[in-house]
């Protein structure tokens, strides 16, 4: 009789764990590339009063680096636990040092991504320095320092 007792406050839980995680996924659309670029290309068009000349280009050059802002945030292509078993060496996690392996391993990806992304962000700001004015452009720096500096 415990054991059933038992048996059934685990199901219980676990069924009560099971619809708390339910996200209402149908209420919470993610928006699709084409809506996120012309989001983005909105407001930044509201906030620094762009011509519809500047509009028209920046809704390209959005286009053109939409990869930048397109993946939502903690999803970066890899598989949940950092790897990716197709393209690199898997790394036992029962050893001490394969677990430092397994560090250097993390902060090397990540520092090639940073950099990788850093690229493409200057060149996303040399041509953007293109389609703005002066003024518009040092706003848009002011805002971007700003943004840095409350992470």
């Amino acid at each position: 009789m415990k054991k059933f007792i038992v048996a059934m406050t685990v199901a219980l839980f676990a069924a009560a764990g099971a619809i708390a995680q339910d996200d209402n996924s149908s209420e919470r659309k993610q928006p699709t590339k084409g809506e996120m670029i012309q989001h983005r290309t909105e407001r930044m068009a509201q906030r620094y009063s762009l011509t519809d000349e500047q509009k028209a280009k920046l809704t390209e050059l959005n286009t053109k680096y939409a990869d930048l802002m397109a993946r939502p945030r903690g999803e970066h292509g890899r598989h949940p636990q950092g790897m990716n078993p197709g393209k690199r060496e898997r790394i036992e996690k029962d050893s001490v040092l394969n677990k430092d392996k397994q560090k250097n391993f993390h902060r090397e990806f990540r520092k090639g991504d940073f950099e990788k992304m850093r690229a493409k962000m200057d060149a996303y700001n040399s041509e953007l320095k293109g389609i703005l004015t002066e003024e518009q452009f040092s706003a848009y720096e002011n805002d971007r320092k700003k943004m840095m500096h409350r992470r």
